[in-house]
């Protein structure tokens, strides 16, 4: 009987579609100050819209990837670091929502 060595089938980018949905996702939130001047030439009423959009897209992209990692079985070293990323990212926003609030 063949045993398989632990962390083996890791791979370096994701293997399914929906890994890399995640990860594309991810990296609009992830890669937003290096284009938020462009975003500043929309007018100031699209201004609190950019923020919601962003946390749209910052828990659709940690829900694709937590399926595809969980259900799909993506084994992806990049995945994993960018939702990493993402939810430490998260939880250092809504801390310090709620213990310095507006």
């Amino acid at each position: 009987m063949k045993t398989r060595k632990e962390g083996a089938n890791w791979k370096v980018a994701p293997s399914t579609r929906l890994g890399w949905w995640a990860l594309w996702l991810a990296a609009a939130v992830v890669l937003y100050p290096l284009y938020w001047s462009i975003l500043l030439i929309l007018p100031s009423a699209a201004g609190p819209w950019v923020g919601v959009v962003l946390a749209i897209l910052a828990i659709a992209a940690i829900s694709a990837g937590c399926i595809a990692v969980f259900r799909r079985r993506d084994r992806s070293r990049l995945l994993l670091a960018v939702l990493m990323l993402l939810v430490v990212s998260a939880m250092f926003f809504i801390g310090g929502e709620f213990l310095f609030p507006h």
